[in-house]
């Protein structure tokens, strides 16, 4: 379970993956450590979006959509996880400029 999500093993892993990967960026230099990890379940859900139905793996399991339309959306999470939407989406695209 990761906050509120109760998520799947692929969401587990593939969220590991980005998170690791995320090291050869400078993202790890720019933001703190639960935001990485917030971007990286973010990521992965949006990713197992495309190959995935909407229903999740297992009964009582978020799906990839249910992950990615909560993060991708301000709410009750930001406060929970002490970060914002800008910081997992838009914020790299300013960074970049």
């Amino acid at each position: 379970q990761v906050g509120h999500f109760k998520c799947a093993n692929f969401h587990i892993d593939l969220t590991w993956s980005c998170s690791v990967h995320s090291y050869r960026t400078l993202v790890n230099l720019i933001f703190p450590p639960h935001v990485v990890a917030l971007a990286s379940l973010y990521l992965a859900a949006l990713l197992t979006s495309f190959e995935r139905g909407t229903s999740p793996e297992r009964p009582g399991y978020s799906s990839s959509h249910e992950i990615a339309a909560t993060l991708g959306s301000s709410g009750t999470w930001e406060g929970q996880f002490a970060a914002h939407i800008e910081d997992l989406d838009g914020g790299m695209n300013q960074r970049r400029m």
